[in-house]
């Protein structure tokens, strides 16, 4: 990766099965991604709009953060606790 290019960062796939049931069970889910300066965007799985590690309506389920981290190319899902 060339300085100022954050472009080029590799989409890490995680190791689903090794996410805890526990935490899959819980709605505490959001999608992140970098923005041009290299600052983590937290986006709302359900919508892709933004989502507030305060606000827990804009979380989603596990399976929700699964299929917006497929379809819309997030770096990776973070749980919230």
């Amino acid at each position: 990766m060339s300085e100022g290019d954050h472009t080029t960062i590799p989409l890490v796939e995680p190791e689903i099965s090794a996410i805890p049931e526990e935490l899959k069970a819980h709605p505490q889910w959001v999608c992140w991604t970098l923005d041009d300066e290299a600052r983590a965007s937290l986006f709302d799985p359900r919508n892709h709009t933004a989502a507030s590690g305060r606000e827990p309506d804009t979380w989603g389920t596990f399976g929700q953060a699964l299929a917006a981290l497929q379809a819309y190319k997030c770096l990776t899902k973070s749980f919230l606790a």
